[in-house]
């Protein structure tokens, strides 16, 4: 088995599925997903925030419908998923990278589900959550960090074979060293996740006074609400002295609302 197949092996341990491809990019693996659900005659819904800028931009390629779910912050809940007959729903595992969804209760809910793992695989959840379509993305400020690259995992031979011309076009062909390097970072992403754990609730007691969005969920960043220029300056202050890297809201990626996301996930 050369390393390449290894990586595929170990993807196929951390996803659940028994068909593991990889790819050039994370965004080919969003493209892939929606030309599945356009083949198949489904209407791709999409989380109204949390999401990944490729969520809106590809519909319009594939001339493909969408529409966008309600979340609580780039978490989905109950009320995300009314009528979900005919629809395919992509759901990004964490929203936002900084909440936890609740998997369990998103299988039950919806007929079709793609699970965006890119802040998440080799967790767990990810592995038992049974989602029709798994991908991600190891690309910078990724947890699987190599800097390029992708996944598209399924355990459906028909969507294999809807997908399988598109993902030869797309195919991922790393050089030995890369592949040697995607198969590190991928038997060591629990350390990272550990390394974002510590940081993030250090962060979330450091500043608890601040409305910080889903405290007590677990992400690999930590969004914080802010309601004045006062305290979106002090929490810029704080990511200044620890050295932590910061983006503006509201922003798609992360949450529709006034604040600051503090990008834990960027730490090496």
């Amino acid at each position: 088995m050369d390393v390449q197949e290894k990586v595929v092996e170990k993807l196929k341990e951390m996803t659940g599925c028994k068909h593991v491809f990889l790819l050039d990019r994370g965004n080919s693996a969003v493209f892939l997903a929606m030309y599945v659900i356009k083949t198949r005659g489904l209407k791709l819904a999409i989380p109204d925030q949390g999401g990944w800028f490729t969520y809106k931009d590809y519909p319009k390629k594939l001339d493909l419908s969408y529409l966008e779910y309600p979340t609580d912050y780039a978490q989905a809940t109950e009320e995300s998923f009314q009528n979900p007959k005919g629809k395919a729903y992509f759901i990004c595992h964490p929203g936002g990278y900084f909440v936890q969804q609740k998997l369990g209760m998103i299988r039950q809910k919806i007929e079709f589900f793609v699970l965006d793992a890119s802040g998440s695989i080799g967790n767990d959840d990810v592995k038992n959550s049974r989602a029709d379509i798994i991908f991600g993305s190891f690309g910078k400020w990724k947890p699987v960090n190599l800097g390029k690259g992708g996944f598209f995992a399924t355990n459906s031979d028909e969507i294999v074979d809807i997908a399988k011309i598109m993902m030869e076009q797309h195919k991922f062909k790393p050089e030995a060293s890369e592949a040697e390097m995607l198969l590190r970072l991928l038997n060591r992403v629990k350390e990272r996740y550990n390394l974002f754990e510590e940081h993030c609730q250090k962060i979330k007691q450091d500043l608890k006074e601040f409305e910080i969005l889903h405290m007590d969920s677990h992400g690999i960043n930590v969004v914080i609400k802010t309601d004045n220029l006062h305290d979106k300056d002090q929490v810029m202050q704080y990511c200044d002295e620890n050295n932590y890297e910061f983006t503006q809201l509201p922003r798609y990626i992360r949450a529709d609302c006034d604040g600051i996301s503090i990008e834990v996930k960027r730490l090496e």
